[in-house]
């Protein structure tokens, strides 16, 4: 099956739609430079057969870019129709992408359509349909269409080098078995391995049954044992006696307890023992575990108390005195301290009142610095003011007056200065509005009579130009007999003549007064502007006067505001001393008090020292009676003794609740009667001891019958027992047999795991040198190696995988006699692509999974020499030659001009389809396509126009 045309749209470099027709063709070119499109034609032909773009699918980014649809279709679908034929099929094929998003191949959503003979196919069905026409029948399940198509049908440019240095020898092995239908026998080693596991999984439960089965043996073999002992002392011909024995003396035991009317049931009887003897069970344990333990712990309480009670009694006495003794030492020191600071007391009320009476001065003192201050600022504020509204309304008049009406009782010197600058502004300000309306007067006078004195030049210009113009006349005119201006006879040229020269010696008689009072108005007006100049300054150097006073004032605002800040800080300080004074004063009164001595009252000292006498006396008497009753407590600190105290106290507390359990109460534990107390509990315990004795008498009644009845039932369960036993080791011997014979199949299936790798290489080595004939065929005409000349292959097998290995090898004619290399690290680029070419080109021939003839090779001659180009030229001849059985249709594409002309000529026997690529833009390429007829039929056809955009 053949392609005959292929029509592409909004398809990776195809934006608009581009069809390419082939009728009949051998061989179909497609030339032109680098990005026009050529790749996206195979790529074309991939998709459409397969949904998928095979050297895309094993890059894991794909997902994350746009590769199937055009950048430029604005949303349109791809689209790809390819047309094929046999003698028997006509097929067309369409799958369109499903919208935008299939430009994404991992959204994997396109549809397909097919037409068999006319009959048109859609979704699921055209894919099986179409599966079934591209794949033998006997290949359907041993085949990947896509994978396959990539490896028989379809080599592209980054392949070519990746055969053989790109390609992993697990894959190249797996990939000519996938070509040969070998692969489908490793999936027997997936099932014995599956098979394996399972019935490993199977074999451990059941040895975890065994081993559970076991263990209930031996527990059941323990427990019969147990009974043995029970029943060795069983007589069967006293059972029955010992039976009615023992029911008759629970009967005359508990008859009170348990009468009734009817005749009972031995279970009856039997749950009736139970209970009387769980009861006694129970009061013994109340007897031994809480009676009994409380009267031992009682009479240990008794013993305790009568040790510790007096020694705490001994200790509160003890901890007593020390504390009294401990006040009489703190008062001692708290009256000589006292003391001590009674004459500073005495003194400190006078230095009290003259604080109080400085820190008033100082308080009027910052009163009156603050006012001055504020009247300064205010005064400030005010002429600062005023100056900006006189600047602003252009008038200094009054300024002083008013400051001097406003402030008079500002500060005297503040008030003077600011006073005469002020007024030295407003002289300075009337100065220079009155030199400035004189020098406006005299800037006029003289630009009016500068005019006028322009004017008397011009005149008189004009008229010397007259003059100079009746002379030329004249002088021109000799015959002259009258005037020309007012026709008087008589006038001669040489009277016109002498007028004129006369005339022009005399000047206008105005003209010098004029210019002589110009030069006067002159100086006037320089006289003018020069005063102008000095008033100017002064009133400058005024304002500038005034200036620096406002700063100078504004500073000693300033100060006068930290003068301010430092008398209320000293005040303050002051203030401060008086607070510290009165709280040791306050202090002392309260010290006072707390000793009840009244500070208010005269010979204080007198009244402090006979206090401390009296004190110093006490703490005499107390440390003579506590060295009479010392000890190794009173030794201690008073806060550790008082510990101890309280911690016995608690002891003692928690011992006399002990008494009080057992039903001795002592109120007062001071006057407790310990020998009465000793008698009480001793009679508890005697009367405990008989209620003992009773219950155990009671309680051997009904363990006595339960001890008979259960001697039967463990005759009875020891029989079960030993049933139960046998029952258990006869499925123990099923078990056991049951996994004997899993572990022999296990083994078998571990053995058949091992073995099948070896049988499938077995199969595939004989599939393998038929096509590496049919490389080795091929390889020697288009390798270009001057040694190694032949190629061949080896198969291992490492971590359990088989791999496939290439070498070529020299001629057996070699000085150093026959070698061996892998040809991915001795041979060229161009080298390593003759060989890629050979190894793809021998897949292809031998295939027989498809019924696919056509093969497509993109950019073939990467990096190749002229002889290996021309070699492949010729061979790929002769593979296309439809006189040969298996002819193939061959679509090749190169970017090499040289190459691109040496395939017309070498094709020119063939039908050969031509693509020239034009240029190229974002609707697409642009192209040109031909039909060349082998050369026999001596025709050329052009059956496609040139597109355009």
């Amino acid at each position: 099956m053949r392609i005959n045309a292929i029509t592409i749209e909004a398809f990776r470099g195809f934006q608009e739609e581009r069809t390419f027709k082939f009728p009949d063709t051998n061989i179909i070119i497609l030339h032109g430079p680098n990005g026009y499109g050529k790749t996206s034609f195979f790529d074309a032909i991939e998709w459409g057969l397969t949904g998928t773009i095979y050297r895309y699918e094993e890059d894991s980014e794909r997902k994350a870019y746009q590769y199937i649809g055009n950048h430029f279709a604005n949303g349109r679908p791809p689209r790809v129709t390819i047309e094929l034929s046999n003698a028997i099929t006509k097929l067309k094929v369409t799958r369109t992408g499903g919208g935008y998003q299939s430009i994404r191949s991992g959204e994997d959503t396109s549809y397909l359509k097919v037409e068999v003979n006319g009959k048109s196919l859609e979704d699921d069905t055209a894919e099986q349909v179409l599966k079934l026409l591209l794949v033998h029948k006997e290949w359907l399940e041993r085949v990947d269409v896509n994978k396959s198509l990539f490896l028989t049908h379809l080599l592209c440019q980054e392949r070519m080098n990746g055969i053989l240095r790109g390609m992993k020898e697990k894959d190249r092995y797996h990939a000519v078995s996938r070509i040969f239908g070998t692969e489908q026998f490793s999936i027997y080693r997936d099932i014995v391995h599956k098979a394996k596991m399972e019935l490993e999984v199977r074999r451990d439960e059941f040895q975890r049954k065994l081993d559970s089965l076991k263990a209930d043996e031996v527990a059941l073999e323990k427990r019969l044992q147990e009974l043995k002992v029970e029943l060795s002392d069983v007589s069967n011909l006293s059972r029955h006696s010992q039976w009615q024995t023992t029911l008759q003396h629970f009967q005359e035991e508990f008859e009170p307890l348990t009468s009734t009317s009817e005749p009972r049931e031995i279970k009856e009887w039997v749950h009736e023992a139970e209970l009387q003897s769980g009861r006694l069970e129970m009061e013994r344990s109340k007897l031994d575990n809480f009676a009994f333990r409380e009267l031992e712990l009682a009479k240990s309480a008794l013993a305790y108390l009568k040790v510790k009670q007096p020694q705490l009694n001994q200790w509160k006495h003890q901890y007593q005195l020390g504390n009294y003794l401990k006040d009489a030492k703190s008062k001692v020191e708290q009256l000589q301290q006292l003391l001590t600071d009674t004459d500073l007391y005495q003194e400190t009320e006078q230095i009290t009142c003259q604080k109080v009476q400085q820190a008033d001065e100082l308080l009027v003192q910052a009163l009156r610095t603050r006012s001055t201050a504020d009247q300064l600022d205010k005064a400030l504020d005010n002429v600062t003011g005023s100056i900006d509204n006189a600047r602003l309304v252009q008038n200094y008049g009054g300024l002083s007056g008013a400051f001097a009406m406003n402030y008079p009782s500002l500060e005297e010197v503040a008030r003077v200065e600011l006073f005469e600058a002020l007024q030295q502004l407003e002289v300075q300000w009337k100065s220079l509005k009155v030199c400035e309306k004189n020098f406006r007067e005299a800037e006029l006078i003289h630009s009016q009579h500068s005019a006028l004195v322009q004017q008397l030049v011009q005149h008189e210009e004009k008229h010397q130009a007259f003059l100079k113009h009746v002379m030329q006349f004249a002088v021109e005119q000799p015959e002259l007999e009258h005037c020309p201006a007012c026709g008087t006879e008589g006038i001669h040229a040489n009277h016109l003549q002498q007028y004129a020269r006369f005339q022009l010696d005399r000047i206008h008689p105005e003209l010098a007064p004029a210019k002589m009072r110009e030069l006067d108005l002159d100086q006037i007006k320089q006289a003018s502007e020069s005063h102008l100049l000095v008033t100017q300054k002064n009133w400058i150097s005024a304002e500038r006067t005034l200036r620096d006073l406002l700063l100078k004032w504004r500073q000693q605002h300033g100060s006068l505001l930290a003068q301010e800040t430092a008398v209320r800080a000293k005040r303050n300080e002051l203030l401060e001393d008086i607070q510290q004074i009165s709280l040791r004063q306050e202090n002392y009164k309260q010290r006072a008090e707390v000793l009840e001595i009244n500070v208010m009252q005269f010979d204080l000292k007198e009244r402090i020292s006979s206090s401390l006498h009296n004190f110093k006396q006490q703490m005499e008497g107390l440390r003579d009676m506590l060295e009479a009753v010392s000890s190794s407590f009173t030794v201690k600190p008073l806060h550790d003794q008082n510990q101890d105290i309280q911690h016995l106290s608690k002891e003692i507390l928690i011992w006399i609740g002990r008494l009080t359990s057992v039903g001795i109460v002592i109120a007062d534990s001071l006057e407790a009667d310990w020998q009465a107390i000793e008698e009480k509990l001793e009679s508890k315990t005697i009367a405990l001891q008989d209620n003992i004795q009773e219950n155990a008498r009671r309680h051997a009644i009904p363990k006595q019958l339960l001890k008979v009845y259960r001697t039967d039932k463990y005759l009875e369960l020891f029989e079960e027992l030993q049933q139960h036993i046998a029952s258990k080791q006869k499925v123990i011997q099923r078990v056991e047999d049951g996994l004997r014979s899993l572990k022999e199949t296990f083994d078998t299936l571990k053995d058949a795991e091992i073995t099948v790798p070896d049988a499938i290489n077995a199969l595939t080595e004989r599939v393998m040198d038929q096509m590496f004939d049919t490389m080795r065929a091929i390889f020697v005409r288009i390798n270009s190696h001057p040694l190694f000349t032949d190629i061949d292959y080896d198969t291992d097998k490492k971590y359990n995988n088989n791999r496939l290995f290439l070498k070529v090898m020299t001629g057996g004619d070699s000085p150093l006699g026959p070698q061996e290399a892998n040809p991915s690290y001795i041979f060229s680029a161009a080298q390593v692509n003759a060989t890629a070419i050979s190894f793809f080109l021998a897949m292809s021939l031998t295939q027989a999974w498809s019924p696919l003839q056509f093969v497509a090779m993109d950019d073939p001659v990467q990096s190749m020499d002229d002889l290996n180009v021309t070699a492949l030229i010729d061979l790929i001849r002769d593979l296309a030659n439809p006189v040969q059985q298996n002819h193939k249709q061959f679509i090749i594409s190169t970017h090499d001009s040289t190459f691109y002309e040496l395939m017309r000529k070498k094709f020119r026997v063939l039908n050969v389809g031509i693509v020239e690529y034009d240029s190229y833009s974002e609707a697409g390429p642009t192209y040109k396509q031909y039909l060349i007829e082998a050369q026999e039929h001596k025709s050329i056809a052009i059956f496609a126009k040139s597109l355009t955009n």
